[in-house]
């Protein structure tokens, strides 16, 4: 059995098993909140701070990346908008990973308002020089090979953010503790909810983002020899995401399956579809991908 062969049974493993989570907790997803729900324990404080760094960190990183390389654009024009577009893809993925960092150190001062994520754009704004600086090193002929990881990184992140946005918006669904604390009432993953934002499940979504990061760690040895143990160590941090995000009362087990399942999809078809089944990281001259 080859690696094509091996690796879509993976997929087709984890999607299966994702599908499986779905419908169980389409007929148990209250029964299983009421048996897991702990509150505001610090473990989950703790999870919920990490969950999204890591993804978002290999997206700040990557725009940073594309941003170096940017500045040898010819064409005037298209290089100052692919660096402001860059430098404010960082800023986006930077507060999106600072913000429950941000929410921890100020929520006793201050209620949850746009001040978190104003925070957050601002850290993120003050790293991107010297984060700059440490990647520019590295020179642009360097940066070239790992064009395709960069952008196919960023491609993935995005769409699992809007779509993650979008269902929040449009399904309304009401986290389990407020219905605990009679704040709304529950509903169903596939029902119009009351202005809730439970479904999908955000922390679980970046969590498994990651799986879309991993073209930017080929080059590691270990994961190269033994990509296995790099697999089994996300699905264990995903798993410890979702069952925080159920304990806390903020998601459903459909929550964090439908965003499991979401983030899981969206990162293999955008990896397929940039890369193949052969990991081809050359970029055609000429191509659309050239002129990013």
């Amino acid at each position: 059995m080859n690696n094509k062969q091996k690796n879509l049974i993976v997929d087709a493993s984890v999607i299966l098993v994702l599908l499986g989570l779905i419908i169980l907790g389409t007929f148990k997803d209250l029964a299983i909140s009421e048996k897991l729900y702990i509150g505001n324990e610090w473990i989950n404080f703790f999870v919920a701070i990490i969950a999204k760094i890591p993804a978002y960190a290999f997206g700040y990183y990557a725009c940073v990346c594309l941003f170096v390389l940017a500045k040898d654009k010819q064409d005037k024009a298209m290089k100052i908008f692919l660096m402001c577009l860059y430098a404010g893809g960082a800023a986006v993925c930077g507060m999106l990973g600072l913000e429950d960092l941000v929410e921890s150190f100020i929520s006793n001062f201050v209620e949850k308002t746009i001040l978190y994520y104003a925070v957050a754009l601002v850290i993120a704004a003050a790293i991107f020089y010297p984060v700059y600086l440490y990647i520019n090193k590295r020179g642009a002929s360097n940066l070239s090979v790992n064009k395709k990881a960069y952008l196919s990184v960023i491609l993935a992140l995005g769409v699992i953010v809007v779509l993650s946005f979008v269902l929040k918006e449009f399904v309304e669904r009401t986290r389990y503790e407020e219905v605990l604390f009679r704040l709304g009432r529950y509903t169903r993953w596939y029902e119009k909810g009351f202005g809730g934002d439970s479904f999908p499940s955000g922390h679980t979504a970046s969590a498994m983002a990651i799986i879309a990061c991993y073209p930017l760690l080929r080059n590691i040895k270990l994961l190269t020899e033994k990509k296995w143990i790099f697999d089994i160590s996300i699905f264990v941090y995903v798993i410890c995401v979702a069952l925080s995000r159920i304990a806390f009362g903020m998601h459903y087990l459909t929550d964090v399956a439908f965003a499991a399942l979401i983030a899981y999809v969206v990162s293999k078809v955008v990896y397929y579809v940039m890369f193949g089944f052969n990991d081809n990281y050359e970029i055609k001259q000429g191509s659309l991908l050239e002129k990013f």
